[in-house]
């Protein structure tokens, strides 16, 4: 298994300009750009790629690449938590045909942490002839919904906290303060945490 791809990114930020501001009291437009530069920081301190959960906040759509189904099992565990939907699985076989698997055959498991892709009773697990690298594909969409509100009160709680520490404190003597702050958040947010696939 390849590490997944996010191919679509959120429209939104777990939590907005607006939120965030008033969170901190900042009441001009002054520092507007520097909060949404903390704002992305945040993000991507907790969310997607690099995040350290191992979550998706807000919906986006990843691919994951698999060389070969796991005939073995009956499912496949998706990276990046929570699962919402899965869009198709798609196969290419060694004469370079691409087949999209009929729905029929798979579910999606959203009940669990992280999501699998389940086939359905009965079915098995395509048998082509799959080419050599990467044949398969797996588009889905991970995170809690569409908009900010969605995603849970914790996450945006410890989001609301990264950002006011490093923007009221920015000087250098202050890094043990902004360091014992981080280590709080990852503690507070443990039960978040998703094991790497």
């Amino acid at each position: 298994m390849l590490a997944p791809v996010r191919t679509v990114a959120p429209t939104v930020t777990p939590v907005s300009l607006a939120d965030v501001k008033t969170q901190l009291g900042v009441t001009n437009g002054a520092s507007n750009d520097l909060i949404t530069t903390l704002i992305g920081a945040a993000t991507s301190h907790l969310d997607g790629y690099s995040g350290v959960l191992g979550r998706a906040l807000v919906n986006q759509t990843w691919y994951l690449y698999l060389d070969a189904f796991p005939f073995s099992d009956d499912r496949i565990r998706l990276p990046k938590a929570p699962l919402s939907s899965i869009t198709s699985i798609k196969y290419t076989d060694t004469a370079g045909t691409e087949t999209t698997w009929d729905g029929a055959y798979w579910d999606a498991d959203t009940t669990i942490t992280p999501g699998e892709l389940v086939k359905t009773y009965g079915s098995t697990w395509p048998t082509a002839t799959l080419r050599p690298n990467s044949p398969i594909v797996i588009e889905y969409v991970a995170g809690y919904g569409a908009t900010a509100t969605t995603v849970p009160e914790p996450l945006r709680d410890a989001m609301y906290l990264l950002i006011g520490e490093a923007y009221n404190y920015r000087e250098p003597e202050v890094t043990g303060t902004i360091v014992a702050q981080v280590r709080s958040v990852h503690a507070a947010l443990a039960n978040y945490i998703v094991e790497a696939v």
